[in-house]
């Protein structure tokens, strides 16, 4: 008979242990349980995309290398954890932290793809236009860069007529057809080209803000 049948529960990690301590230190409640409750994400930044000659981040936790680091900030008391592993953002069990994780990954993935990306190649939109049959841009993704302003007019874009919500919706709609209309996918291409693609270019985008 397996652990599982006879009801037998694995003791937590060092690490996941070490956590529910960094959480617990930083909060209002005395026990992890309550204390997860009271965090949400800040935002996300690349470390190795900071500073490349850095050391490597450690999580609260202890673990090391991390990538991707969460600052989270606590909502009762204003205390601060930094940086905390996306593995580690859910362990606090909460659907919430999760989808700001999801979300945020993608959009790192798509920044890692546009500096791939040489100067007269477009990015991708649909997976049958990725060499490795993956869309880099996703509907989570597309709605963060609409809440960050990426979607807003820039100077000699030529897209005067079209609003940030406009040029959301076409890059939406393309991304939500199966198979959208030539016209509909070279729209959504001009407007990630011309608007989305700068944004996420640009020098100053270091870490990426929750909007949650």
């Amino acid at each position: 008979m397996d652990s599982k049948k006879r009801g037998v529960r694995h003791e937590p990690s060092a690490n996941v242990r070490r956590l529910w301590r960094a959480v617990v230190d930083k909060s209002e409640a005395d026990n992890f349980g309550d204390a997860r409750r009271e965090w949400f994400v800040v935002e996300c930044y690349d470390a190795s995309a900071c500073d490349p000659s850095a050391p490597a981040e450690r999580c609260v936790c202890g673990h090391e290398p991390i990538t991707e680091c969460f600052v989270l900030r606590n909502r009762l008391n204003g205390n601060v954890l930094d940086p905390v592993g996306n593995v580690c953002v859910r362990q606090f069990g909460r659907d919430d932290l999760d989808d700001v994780v999801r979300t945020l990954h993608d959009v790192n993935r798509l920044r890692s793809a546009i500096e791939l990306l040489g100067d007269d190649e477009e990015l991708p939109i649909k997976r049958s236009e990725s060499a490795d049959n993956r869309a880099p841009l996703t509907r989570r993704a597309a709605e963060w860069l609409l809440r960050a302003g990426a979607f807003g007019s820039r100077p000699g874009d030529g897209l005067y007529w079209c609003s940030d919500a406009r040029a959301f919706d076409i890059v939406a709609s393309a991304l939500s057809k199966r198979r959208p209309s030539g016209e509909l996918l070279r729209l959504a291409h001009v407007i990630v080209e011309r608007r989305v693609r700068p944004y996420l270019a640009s020098a100053t985008m270091t870490a990426l803000k929750s909007y949650v």
